[in-house]
């Protein structure tokens, strides 16, 4: 998958030429263009470097590719610290705060019977939101962890469980089909592959 994209990446950057590119977040996927911007000399700015993701192989894909970019806008003082200590130019490390959460605020969220229409259920009196993502580095522990999850929300009652699917990492899968084994046992549940920005 890396070599494909890679090689579909490196001829869109040949062939736009851009000035700089703007790289987002610790996806594995980001790992194809990175590269290919970094081998052919275009800068790269790193937004979100320096953050922390347990149990993640996010965790060394952020890192690497924080050593292939130019400059990089990070969250926090913690975050700069960290990017710095891995060998960056501290002049080229910029504090410019949590841009999801300016995002989040600036978002218009549906009121709450537009989005019982939408989504097509009835909110309870009480309503947890659950998204599970897995381990990429020990899915097994991820495992055990979900079953633990399942087994606490199975004694609550009177709650209604809105289940999101997990993220597109290894053996997700595996989660889907409890989350949905669960939304089948029990009525007060429901489960989205992905609620969106808006609901």
């Amino acid at each position: 998958i890396s070599s494909v994209g890679i090689n579909k990446f490196t001829k869109c950057l040949k062939k736009i030429k851009p000035d700089i590119l703007f790289l987002m977040g610790d996806r594995f996927e980001l790992l194809s263009i990175a590269q290919s911007a970094f081998f052919l000399d275009i800068p790269i700015a790193h937004i979100a470097g320096g953050e922390s993701t347990f149990g993640s192989k996010d965790e060394t894909v952020r890192n690497i590719i924080t050593k292939f970019s130019f400059i990089h806008f990070v969250s926090n003082k913690l975050h700069q610290k960290k990017i710095i200590q891995l060998g960056e130019n501290p002049k080229k490390v910029y504090n410019v705060g949590g841009l999801n959460v300016e995002s989040i605020l600036r978002t218009k969220v549906l009121d709450k019977n537009t989005l019982e229409k939408k989504l097509k259920f009835i909110f309870m009196k009480k309503n947890l939101l659950v998204t599970f993502h897995p381990e990429t580095i020990d899915y097994n522990n991820s495992k055990r962890n979900f079953i633990q999850l399942i087994k606490a929300l199975e004694k609550i009652k009177d709650i209604l469980f809105i289940f999101t699917y997990p993220n597109a990492d290894k053996k997700n899968n595996e989660i889907i089909k409890k989350i949905n084994k669960f939304t089948r046992t029990y009525k007060n549940s429901v489960s989205f592959k992905s609620m969106g920005r808006i609901n």
